[in-house]
C-alpha cells in the first residue's frame, strides 16, 4: 500500500513539473510576441470635394498628418514608406532581459476607452501644416461654430498683426476646428482661412487641424451634473475634449504653450509682453495668466501641459475647463485642512496674473446655443489700471487668533480684512518672503468705520534684511527677543530652512501712529528684505482689525 502511494506521489509531482515548464514557455513566448499592427492610411477621407481647388488658392500642401501624440502616455505612431501608419505598443520598449514587460499606465485610453480599438482616431482628419517645431510659443486656438457670428478670422488677424516679423518666426498658431459632424461648416472656414492667410500658411506660422468625429465618445450618454441641463453638459464636456486634443497635438512643438479662444482681441506687442513676464522674478511658476476671464491667455511651460491635458481627459464630463484648472491647482498646492485663504495664497504663488492683461474677450454670442456672453476684461490694454499684488510669501507666522474668515492671508491676498483677538506684549506677525525683496513703500491701515477702535497700538514695524546692514543712521533692534519672537524665529525655518544661518539683526523702521497706521517709503540702504515683522509691545484691550496692507517693490 505504501509503495503504491509513493509511486502515485512521484507521478503527480512529475506531471506538475512538466505542466509548469510548459506554462513558463507559453508565458515567455507570449511576452515576446510581435504586437505591431498596421493601420491603413485612411485617415484623410475624401470629404473635401475637389480638393485640388483648395491647393490652387495657396502653395500650402494639404496632407494627412503624422501623429503628434504624447509619447509618455499614448501609443507611438511611425509613418512607413508605404504611407501607412505603424502602431507600436509602448511597453514593447520596456521588455527586460527576462522577457517580462514592465507594466505601463493606460493613459488617455482609460478615460476614452472607445479609442482602444482604433487608436488612429487620435490622428487629425485634416491638416494644413509646414511642421514648424522648436519655437518659443505654441498658441492653441480651438474654434467651434456659433449660431450667429464667426469671430475666428478677426482673432487671427489680431494675433498676426500684433507680432513683428521676428516674433512670427518663433511662434506657431494652431487652429483646431472642432466641428467634425458639420462638414460644410469646416469646409467654409478652412477655405476662408486659405484665402485670407496664404502667406502665413505657407510660412508655417499658421496651421489648421480638425479632429475625427470618432475621437469623441458618445456625449449623449453623459450624466447631468452641477444642475446643468443635459445640452450644456454635452457642450462643456466637448469643450474639455477640444482643449485636451489641441494640447495633445501641440504641446511638444515649442517651449511654451498658450491657450486662447477663437473670439479674442490681442494687444499689440503681446509676444513682447509675454517675454517681459517670463523674464520677471515669479519664482517656480506653473501658470502665467494674461487674461482674467475663463481659460483665455493661460501660458504653460510645455513640460507641464501633459499634466493639465490628462486632468481634462480624466474629468472632462465633470466640470467646465476653467473650473477644472482651478481644481488642478488646488490639488497641486493645497494641503489637507489648509484654511481657504492660505490655499488661495499658495495657488496664486504659482498661478500669476499679469496685468495689464494682453487678451480681451470679444465674442458676444456664445458657442452654446442661445447664450450671450458680455464679459469683458477690465484689466486689458495699456490704459488699464494695474492690479496690485503684494510680493509672494513663503508663509506668515501669526500669534493672533483670527476671527471667522478674516484670516491674515485674506488680508495679504487683498481679498478681505484681518480681524484677530487681543494682542499681547511680545506677539508678532511675521511675513516671510519667498525670496528677498527690495521694498520701496509700506502702507498698512487698521480699524474701519464699523470698528474704529480695533486699531494697532504700541507696535513697531521691523525688517530682517537679506544681508547684514550696518553704519549710517539705521535703527538696530536692541531690546531682547520675547519668548514669542524667539518661537517665531525658530518656526520660520519651516518656511525657509536657509534662515537657520541668518544673523537675527532686525531693524526698526518705525512705530504705528495714533490712528493705527504705518505709511513709509523704505530707504534703499536697507537692500533686499527677507522678513517684515509687526511687533506688539503691550497688552491691548481691543481686537485688531487690519483693513489694508500694500507692500510696493522697487
Amino acid at each position: 500500500m505504501r509503495l503504491w502511494v509513493r509511486r502515485k506521489l512521484i507521478i503527480g509531482s512529475t506531471l506538475t513539473l512538466i505542466f509548469f515548464t510548459l506554462g513558463l514557455q507559453l508565458v515567455f513566448k507570449n511576452s515576446k510576441r510581435d504586437r505591431s499592427e498596421v493601420i491603413n492610411d485612411n485617415i484623410l477621407r475624401q470629404w473635401l470635394e475637389n480638393k485640388s481647388s483648395f491647393a490652387s488658392h495657396t502653395s500650402v500642401q494639404i496632407q494627412p498628418s503624422p501623429a503628434a501624440v504624447n509619447q509618455s502616455t499614448s501609443p507611438v505612431f511611425q509613418e512607413t514608406a508605404e504611407r501607412k501608419f505603424v502602431f507600436i505598443y509602448e511597453d514593447e520598449k520596456s521588455i527586460g532581459n527576462d522577457g517580462w514587460s514592465v507594466p505601463r499606465m493606460p493613459g488617455l485610453f482609460a478615460y476614452l476607452p472607445h479609442l482602444t480599438a482604433n487608436k488612429s482616431l487620435l490622428l487629425p482628419e485634416f491638416k494644413i501644416s509646414k511642421g514648424r517645431n522648436n519655437v518659443t510659443f505654441v498658441i492653441g486656438i480651438p474654434s467651434i461654430r456659433r449660431p450667429i457670428d464667426v469671430y475666428l478670422i478677426n482673432t487671427l488677424q489680431s494675433l498676426i498683426q500684433g507680432m513683428n516679423e521676428t516674433e512670427k518666426t518663433e511662434t506657431v498658431l494652431i487652429v483646431c476646428i472642432t466641428e467634425p459632424w458639420n462638414i460644410s461648416y469646416e469646409k467654409k472656414i478652412i477655405l476662408d482661412i486659405i484665402q485670407k492667410f496664404p502667406k502665413e500658411l505657407d510660412s508655417g506660422l499658421l496651421e489648421v487641424i480638425t479632429p475625427q468625429a470618432g475621437y469623441y465618445p458618445d456625449l449623449s450618454q453623459l450624466k447631468a451634473g452641477l444642475g446643468d441641463p443635459h445640452e450644456r453638459v454635452k457642450w462643456r464636456s466637448k469643450q474639455n475634449l477640444d482643449y485636451a486634443y489641441l494640447m495633445l497635438y501641440s504641446w511638444k512643438r515649442g517651449s511654451y504653450y498658450l491657450q486662447l479662444e477663437d473670439d479674442i482681441q490681442a494687444s499689440p506687442g503681446f509676444i513682447g509682453g509675454m517675454k517681459s513676464a517670463l523674464s520677471g522674478n515669479y519664482g517656480d511658476w506653473f501658470l502665467l495668466q494674461f487674461s482674467t476671464l475663463g481659460f483665455i491667455g493661460r501660458l504653460f511651460k510645455s513640460q507641464d501641459v501633459p499634466k493639465v491635458m490628462e486632468f481634462l481627459f480624466m474629468f472632462y464630463a465633470s466640470k467646465p475647463c476653467d473650473w477644472l484648472l482651478e481644481d488642478f491647482l488646488r490639488v497641486r498646492m493645497c494641503g489637507h485642512g489648509d484654511i481657504w485663504a492660505y490655499c488661495i495664497h499658495k495657488i496664486r504663488s504659482v498661478a500669476r496674473l499679469i496685468t495689464p492683461t494682453l487678451f480681451q474677450h470679444e465674442g458676444f454670442h456664445s458657442s452654446f446655443s442661445g447664450n450671450v456672453n458680455k464679459l469683458k476684461d477690465k484689466s486689458f490694454g495699456t490704459g488699464a489700471k494695474k492690479i496690485f499684488f503684494n510680493p509672494p510669501l513663503s508663509g506668515i507666522i501669526n500669534n493672533l487668533q483670527a476671527y471667522s474668515k478674516y484670516d491674515i492671508y485674506a488680508l495679504y491676498n487683498g481679498d478681505d480684512i484681518f480681524w484677530g483677538g487681543n494682542p499681547k506684549a511680545g506677539d508678532v506677525i511675521d511675513f516671510i518672503f519667498d525670496h528677498p525683496v527690495p521694498l520701496a513703500r509700506i502702507h498698512i491701515e487698521s480699524g474701519n468705520s464699523e470698528h474704529p477702535g480695533d486699531i494697532i497700538r504700541e507696535a513697531s514695524l521691523e525688517i530682517l534684511p537679506d544681508e547684514f546692514v550696518d553704519g549710517g543712521n539705521l535703527t538696530r533692534k536692541t531690546t531682547p527677543f520675547s519668548e514669542k519672537e524667539k518661537a517665531a524665529n525658530i518656526k520660520r525655518y519651516d518656511f525657509l530652512p536657509q534662515l537657520k544661518n541668518l544673523n537675527d539683526t532686525y531693524h526698526v523702521l518705525g512705530t504705528f501712529n495714533s490712528d493705527g497706521a504705518f505709511i513709509m517709503d523704505v530707504p534703499p540702504k536697507y537692500g533686499r528684505i527677507l522678513i517684515l515683522r509687526i511687533a506688539f509691545h503691550s497688552n491691548s484691550q481691543t481686537w485688531v482689525l487690519i483693513k489694508k496692507m500694500e507692500l510696493h517693490v522697487r
